[in-house]
Formats: structure tokens, C-alpha cells, sequence
């Protein structure tokens, strides 16, 4: 439990869980004259932040997570939230895209194993879930479900679509 505390202390000091997040955060914000509210979340190759106005800013290194919000920017029906802004980010180490998404509650009903919504999600879309957990389904504004970690086979043709932000 002590180990878990100290995790949190550290996060909430850093602002992110990866590092590259507080850093890259404030080079964003100067560009897009946006503010972080507040940090939402880390994932294994993400951070998210509160931007206000019911919207996200997610900053990732991962091309598939990048594509698949690519993707739900051009197919508004896939059931992923609304994607305001997409970029691969230039002026950074690596490899790096922002996403500016719609504000979405995570979670899928109480009690459902990730079998459960893997089955949901792949009965409801037109590509794959990988990381079928409670933190990466969720309801949009309207009520709707959707998912925040989608995957794409073609990732390619979509990242070659992403616009350019230097930072």
C-alpha cells in the first residue's frame, strides 16, 4: 500500500507517468495556446490531460494508438471519441503524437471482465481491440460507448495522414 502511495505522490509531482509528458505539455500548450487542467491518466505509452472545454489532450508514442484516432477522425461513426486535433509531433525525441479528443468517462459496466468487452468491442467495430480494460472503454457525452486504445493493421496509410506540429 506504501509502494502504490508513493506512486501516486510522484505522479501527481511529475504530472505525468512517463516524463516526457510535463516536458512536451508545455511546448504544446505554447502552440496550440491551450492549458492542462489537470493530469487524467497514464497508460503503458501515454499520458492524458484535462484541457477543459470537454476535451482531452493525449500525448503517445505509440504509431497504432495515433492511427486508430486517425481513423476515428475520418470515420466519425467507429465508436471511438471525437477527434478535435491530431499530430505527429517535430522538435522532439523520437516519436511522439498529440491528440486532442473529446472528454469520455472510462469504464464499462460494473463487473465485466475483459472477455466481455473484447467481445462487445469487436461486435460493435470494424478492427481490433488489443487492450480490452476498463480504463480504455468508455461513455462519450451523447452516452455513446466507445474505446481509447484502438488498433489498426493498416496503420501505415493512416499515420502518413497526420499532420506535422513543431514544437
Amino acid at each position: 500500500m506504501k509502494l502504490k502511495h508513493l506512486f501516486e505522490e510522484i505522479v501527481a509531482e511529475l504530472g505525468s507517468t512517463h516524463g516526457f509528458g510535463d516536458k512536451v505539455l508545455t511546448r504544446i500548450e505554447k502552440a496550440l495556446n491551450i492549458k492542462a487542467t489537470k493530469f487524467v491518466r497514464g497508460g503503458t505509452r501515454s499520458d492524458v490531460f484535462d484541457i477543459g472545454s470537454g476535451k482531452y489532450l493525449k500525448i503517445t508514442d505509440d504509431p497504432m494508438d495515433a492511427a486508430g484516432f486517425m481513423v476515428g477522425k475520418a470515420h466519425p461513426d467507429y465508436p471511438i471519441p471525437k477527434v478535435f486535433d491530431i499530430y505527429k509531433l517535430k522538435g522532439v525525441r523520437g516519436n511522439l503524437w498529440m491528440i486532442i479528443s473529446q472528454k469520455v468517462e472510462t469504464g464499462f459496466e460494473p463487473g465485466s471482465s475483459g472477455m466481455e468487452m473484447r467481445s462487445w468491442f469487436i461486435q460493435n467495430t470494424k478492427f481490433r481491440a488489443n487492450d480490452t480494460h476498463p480504463g480504455n472503454i468508455g461513455t462519450d457525452s451523447t452516452g455513446r460507448k466507445v474505446y481509447l486504445d484502438p488498433s489498426f493493421d493498416n496503420a501505415d496509410e493512416y499515420l502518413s495522414k497526420i499532420p506535422v506540429l513543431k514544437i
